[in-house]
């Protein structure tokens, strides 16, 4: 298992990636921002970053993830449904969570699916915890579907180094 940044000719992995492991998946413009690729500049300053874990050669997984000021927030993780169950999803978050620290976020926010329960139960491993719900916010068959807010305080700089 190798991780890595995401470069522009990456997206279409994404996007393959995404609507296999999503039932309501990022667009390919979204993706493709998120990696890098502006449409219409053909470049992009899109404050979103990706991390890829690859297997083989094989893209099996990424997050999206950025950073504002001393917070750090988790977008999208998301692996392919022949690669899960394999840690990718744990290495993935792991890295973002020391990539967070090391740039001086003190603290990770998230949301997932009310009816995510394997995500909730890998976050809350992390130490994430549940700070409320946004009502409605996800489209859900025909209805929608609350959103669960978490978040997880992190070490950085000299404590980290006096762990």
């Amino acid at each position: 298992m190798r991780l890595r940044s995401a470069v522009p000719g990456d997206a279409t992995f994404l996007a393959v990636i995404e609507g296999e492991a999503s039932a309501y998946p990022w667009s390919d413009a979204q993706l493709a921002a998120a990696c890098g690729v502006d449409a219409a500049a053909g470049e992009s300053a899109h404050p979103e970053r990706v991390l890829l874990v690859e297997q083989g050669g094989e893209v099996c997984g990424f997050i999206v993830y950025t950073q504002l000021l001393d917070e750090g927030a988790i977008h999208n993780v998301a692996v392919s449904p022949a690669c899960q169950r394999q840690g990718m999803a744990r290495a993935l978050l792991a890295e973002v969570l020391d990539i967070f620290a090391r740039e001086g976020a003190t603290r990770a926010l998230l949301e997932v699916r009310a009816s995510n329960t394997a995500a909730q139960r890998l976050y809350d491993s992390f130490g994430f915890e549940h700070d409320g719900v946004r009502k409605n916010y996800y489209p859900s068959h025909g209805a929608r579907e609350d959103a669960l807010l978490m978040s997880k305080p992190l070490i950085i700089g000299e404590e980290q180094d006096a762990l």
